[in-house]
């Protein structure tokens, strides 16, 4: 046996080397970087369209600039035909929105029961499983390896509730398309000599 203590010595490395690894990995688990959800940011719905600033248009999604536009040229973000009129020549918004409404319903696909889907909910955590129900203010998820769980609606991100419930995409939807369509009016008749 020696005596001069390298035994302790090499004892001590041993154990200054596997603190290292440990402190190495514990940082590596605690500030690596997360990867993201796929589902877009879901904190809040994305503003609706600022009345005095419309969106720029572009040639690449096929609308004219509003510079180019005429008076036959329908609103941006406007889907089709000439805009539903008062008898005063004013746009009849009311009729409008009834049009929207009618659109985004057909358009609306509603998941099926059975189908897989991956939710986030408001808290920021991620759920994914099949879907066993799906009711006006909740839906249920049979989330693989732990059971079932069912989520009210306010409990579900906004871009989740796009998803799930036909309410929510029809009022969001037609409310985006209101506001463009709105701002780009008034651009058009600030643009318009008087």
């Amino acid at each position: 046996m020696r005596k001069d203590g390298s035994g302790k010595e090499g004892n001590a490395a041993i154990v200054i080397v596997v603190l290292l690894l440990l402190g190495g990995a514990a940082y590596f688990f605690l500030f690596r970087e997360v990867k993201e959800p796929d589902l877009p940011d879901t904190n809040a719905l994305p503003p609706a369209a600022d009345a005095e600033a419309p969106a720029a248009d572009t040639a690449a999604n096929g609308v004219r600039p509003l510079e180019e536009a005429g008076p036959d040229t329908p609103a941006q973000g406007f889907t089709g035909g000439a805009l539903p009129m008062t008898a005063d020549g004013a746009v009849d918004w009311d009729v409008r929105r009834d049009q929207l409404k009618e659109k985004y319903s057909d358009e609306f696909s509603e998941p099926q029961v059975g189908s897989d889907i991956r939710v986030l909910l408001r808290s920021g955590r991620t759920v994914e499983g099949r879907i066993t129900d799906l009711a006006k203010e909740f839906v249920t998820i049979r989330i693989t390896g732990t059971g079932k769980a069912t989520y009210q609606r306010a409990q579900l991100s906004p871009a989740s509730q796009l998803v799930l419930f036909k309410d929510v995409y029809v009022n969001y939807s037609v409310e985006k398309d209101l506001a463009a369509e709105k701002a780009a009016r008034a651009a058009e008749a600030a643009a318009t000599p008087q």
